[in-house]
This record gives structure tokens, C-alpha cells and sequence, in this order.
């Protein structure tokens, strides 16, 4: 079950969010204009902490499995970069898609 979460979770990060952001830059630019941006990034930015945490200390709680110094560590304190380095390859493949698209015009 857990291992399907993870799954689930991984799924999630690299492929669900990447492809729906960038879709959504693209069909829906004024959602990401102005004063909106930073409220998408702090929120991109909580998610990924707080999923990545739920993650670790859920399980822990619940006993299903125990937790070592390091990754609790790094999902304190990393918990909020996971997601964004988890995003990087769909990112760069969408901005050079577009870089290339704008080239074209």
C-alpha cells in the first residue's frame, strides 16, 4: 500500500503537476499575471513540503514503517525542493518548446 502511494506521489510529481502548469501557462496566462505568480510558487512550494512530509511521518505514526535520521532530516528541511527539481526536465523541455515555437514565428 505504501509503495503505491509512493508510486502514486512520483506520478504525480513528474508528470500530473509539470503537464498541468504548462498547459495552464498556455490556456490560461492571466492566472500566472501580476500578483498571482508568487501566490503559485509559495503554493507549488507548500505542497511539495507538506506532501513530502505527510509521506515520511504518516507511516511513521501509524507504524507501518520507521523513519532514520536523514529523512527526516531532508524532508524538513528539503521537503519544499522536491517538487521543483521533480519538474525540472518537464519544464526545460516545455520552455524549449517554446523558445523554438517563438523562433518559428
Amino acid at each position: 500500500m505504501i509503495n503505491a502511494i509512493a508510486v502514486f506521489m512520483l506520478i504525480l510529481f513528474v508528470l500530473v503537476i509539470p503537464l498541468g502548469l504548462c498547459l495552464a501557462i498556455d490556456r490560461r496566462r492571466e492566472w500566472f499575471a501580476g500578483a498571482r505568480l508568487p501566490l503559485w510558487l509559495i503554493g507549488i512550494t507548500l505542497f511539495s513540503w507538506l506532501s513530502i512530509n505527510s509521506l515520511i511521518w504518516i507511516p511513521y505514526y501509524l507504524d507501518l514503517n520507521q523513519i532514520r535520521g536523514p529523512e527526516a532530516a531532508f524532508a524538513l528541511l528539503f521537503g519544499w525542493l522536491y517538487l521543483w527539481v521533480a519538474m525540472l526536465p518537464v519544464i526545460t523541455l516545455y520552455l524549449l518548446c517554446r523558445l523554438i515555437r517563438n523562433i518559428g514565428r
